[in-house]
């Protein structure tokens, strides 16, 4: 039993909540508290040790140390947590208590962050003991945290969506103040998560302060809260077609900009009259609307605010001392509706339809970065805390994904060691971010370019050993070309060095090979078309190509890394959106295959020939006839390009300017007649049709099929349905628990048997709902 009383949760659900499916585990939580299994007893060795070590330096400094013991007074003060004499305790310390050191990280809205840093083991102990989290069972609903990677994206689409004509889009957000504190653990296993209150004087008596609430940098602290946030926003998403039958809202008047009208009341469906969305990440309640009818906004308001308070009650229920769960400092400004708005670390423009990084932001990346490429060494945690914020930048700037490649091979490399040496892959990483940091000064993205839309030209491309090659056709009316087939043949010292069974030693293997097909293929397309704002797909038939694609990473392959930060260089350089890549099957792929193999091929007589352009252009006019007697055309890459890319594959060292600053040249050849050459920047994309006066559709054309062999086999249905259709995030779930979690032996009791019985039911429920 816990020497103190805990106080009353401040997480209860209440009057709409109690409708959702989990509803009946909120009410668990709420009056037993969220289940904790940190492992086994830590020796009494082990708990002198971490008393002695104390905090973090960063908590230590006679400014953190101050707002920390002040910070911490005052949550003993407020009944939430309790403060252990060391002295009194060290020769018999309760059975679960372990000792974390406190973590000091300056914040915006106040001097320092409190975080508990419970995946600390001390070097001495790292082959011996375990940190807490690393003890942690896994008892809290996972399942909870399932959208949280979809927030951002899903925000950006809506941005997106919303029609200009309709007006600017406005955006509010409340923030649930001390959100983790507001849910409490199980009483008698708060001792787990109990660390040293700084000392602002030598003479203080050494103290524990063990919390009774959530911590931040407990591993389930995130899932257990998330359950409660998601619940919320589940309600809020039913209230808002019930809102105006719904009592006014206290705040919500707070949250409407200064209007000189006062409209009338809305009509019944009023919230289908005009786009709207509401988005939780963590404790960040964000709503989108498109519109500047102030009753709309308030109901919108009331909705949230209500949902809000029917997970996280406010103190006159309560009965608790302390503020409102919706932030009461933060509502003056970001509570307030408005077309511009600091979301999710992002600043969002809803007139314009643009996000841009903050400056702070990208200077405190940019000094890190520059102290990374001078540094011999870097600690794991700073490494992986620099991948997180970069990762987090790459939402406006997909390309930077393939930035990150070295990153991740670094942190993979030795996951024991807490010290990581700063190789020259990992320095030119680096550069790479800082160059495309730099680009994002002062530079708004408009919300178009991260997401993707119909597409507009469609590609399939194939490699072999001998070559790469394939076709390109436009999906749209301008700029358009009639279906296009290209190829590249690979030098013979890059054929001789793919691994295969005779050459097990080969630095090239046929997935690199297929990457470079796809890099070549881009090159390609940007030589003939301007790419900017502009959707593609293409087609390949190497599983690992089109994942690396996808991804733009490639951990695995050194080559194909290369080939990807030169593609990233390329669709950033360009403006281009992010493309589908797509699986085919082999066999379905020969319109691609053909030209790939078009080099070196082996007669029946034993001799080597390589196909002729007319030789190409009359096979595929035959074998894929185009309608009204139109003919193919072949793009010849220029040469210079087609090097940039065999560098790539020999892992010779390229510089950034040399995919940042391409002259795109090339040439087109027909059945017939001259070939025709020109500079993308010296026309812009409505001159290229006049390369072919014969006008031509060839989005019917791809549609319709290639004539007598529609190969690939698979492409009508594929257009139809993947190409031609809008891209549309993943939806939210109604609910984001489909049913309620079921328990046959709720904890009755705070004793450690009864409380081990309920938590292995409840993870085996856990288990099941994950299944």
């Amino acid at each position: 039993m816990s020497p103190h009383p805990r106080p009353p949760s401040l997480m209860r659900p209440s009057g709409p909540a109690l409708h959702h499916p989990a509803a009946p585990m909120l009410l668990r939580w709420a009056t037993h508290g969220c289940e904790v299994e940190c492992g086994t007893p830590w020796p009494i060795d082990r708990l002198r040790q971490a008393v002695h070590r104390g905090n973090h330096p960063t908590a230590q400094t006679p400014a953190a140390a101050a707002a920390l013991r002040e910070e911490t007074m005052a949550k003993v003060r407020e009944g939430f947590g309790y403060v252990l004499n060391w002295a009194a305790i060290e020769h018999d310390p309760p059975t679960e208590l372990k000792v974390s050191p406190l973590g000091a990280i300056p914040h915006k809205s106040r001097a320092y962050r409190a975080i508990l840093d419970l995946s600390f083991v001390p070097r001495e102990l790292a082959d011996q003991a375990s940190s807490v989290n690393a003890a942690t069972t896994w008892l809290a609903p996972q399942q909870a945290m399932d959208q949280i990677g979809f927030v951002l994206p899903r925000i950006i689409y809506h941005l997106a969506d919303a029609p200009r004509a309709a007006g600017p889009v406005s955006f509010v957000k409340f923030d649930i103040k001390d959100g983790y504190w507001r849910v409490m653990v199980e009483p008698d296993r708060a001792v787990n998560f109990a660390f040293v209150i700084p000392r602002t004087d030598d003479n203080q008596p050494v103290e524990l302060f063990v919390p009774y609430a959530l911590q931040m940098g407990w591993r389930e602290s995130v899932p257990y809260f998330c359950a409660v946030s998601e619940t919320g926003r589940d309600v809020a998403q039913e209230l808002v077609s019930k809102a105006a039958s719904l009592p006014a809202h206290r705040f919500e008047s707070a949250t409407l900009p200064p209007s000189t009208t006062n409209p009338p009341s809305p009509s019944p469906g009023w919230h289908t009259t005009f786009p709207w969305h509401i988005e939780v990440y963590l404790d960040d309640y964000v709503g989108l609307a498109q519109t500047t009818n102030t009753a709309h906004l308030r109901l919108l308001s009331r909705a949230i605010l209500t949902a809000i308070h029917s997970v996280f009650p406010p103190p006159d229920v309560t009965g608790h001392s302390g503020e409102d769960p919706v932030s009461q400092k933060k509502l003056a400004t970001e509570g307030v509706w408005h077309t511009t708005k600091e979301v999710l670390g992002w600043d969002m423009d809803g007139a314009n339809r643009t996000i841009a990084l903050p400056q702070p932001k990208i200077d405190k990346l940019l000094t890190t970065l520059k102290h990374l490429r001078r540094a011999p060494s870097v600690r794991r945690k700073d490494l992986e805390s620099l991948r997180g914020k970069l990762q987090h930048a790459a939402f406006g700037c997909p390309e930077g994904r393939a930035f990150l490649i070295a990153f991740h091979v670094t942190l993979a490399s030795s996951p024991t060691k807490r010290t990581l040496p700063v190789t020259p892959y990992l320095k030119e990483a680096a550069t790479d971010w800082m160059a495309l940091l730099r680009a994002m000064q002062n530079r708004s993205i408009p919300v178009e370019q991260l997401v993707v839309r119909p597409v507009q030209f469609v590609g399939f491309c194939d490699a072999s050993g001998t070559g790469a090659g394939g076709v390109w056709f436009s999906m749209i009316d301008e700029p358009a070309f009639p279906p296009m087939v290209w190829r590249a043949a690979f030098p013979e010292d890059i054929t001789d060095s793919i691994r295969s069974t005779a050459r097990p030693n080969g630095t090239v293997t046929n997935s690199d090979l297929e990457m470079a097909g796809v890099l070549l293929a881009f090159l390609v397309l940007e030589c003939m078309v301007d790419l900017r704002h502009r959707h593609i797909a293409i087609w390949c038939d190497n599983t690992p190509t089109v994942a690396w694609t996808k991804r733009l990473t490639a951990n695995r392959s050194r080559v194909a890394a290369r080939l990807l930060r030169a593609l990233a260089y390329r669709m950033f350089a360009t403006g281009a959106s992010p493309f589908h890549s797509l699986s085919i099957a082999g066999v379905d792929n020969a319109i691609a295959d053909i030209p790939s193999r078009s080099f070196r091929q082996r007669a029946s007589d034993g001799k080597v020939f390589d196909w002729s352009t007319q030789k190409l252009i009359s096979h595929f006019n035959a074998v894929f006839p185009l309608p009204q007697m139109h003919s193919w055309r072949e793009f010849h890459l220029n040469a210079s390009l087609r090097s940039k890319v065999y560098s790539e594959l020999r892992t010779t060292a390229s510089r950034r300017a040399s995919w940042t600053q391409i002259t795109k040249i090339g040439s087109v050849t027909g059945a017939s007649g001259p070939s025709s050459s020109w500079k993308t920047s010296e026309c812009h994309p409505g001159s290229i049709p006049l390369l072919f006066p014969r006008p031509f559709n060839s989005s019917a054309f791809l549609q319709n099929g290639f004539g007598r062999e529609p190969i690939p086999r698979n492409v009508n249905a594929s257009v139809r349905q993947q190409l031609l259709s809008r891209f549309v995030p993943s939806a939210r779930p109604t609910k984001w628990l489909a049913s309620p979690i079921q328990h046959s032996n709720p904890p009755t009791s705070t004793t450690s048997a009864s409380n081990a019985s309920s938590k292995r039911v409840d993870e085996g429920t856990h288990r099941q709902n994950n299944n």
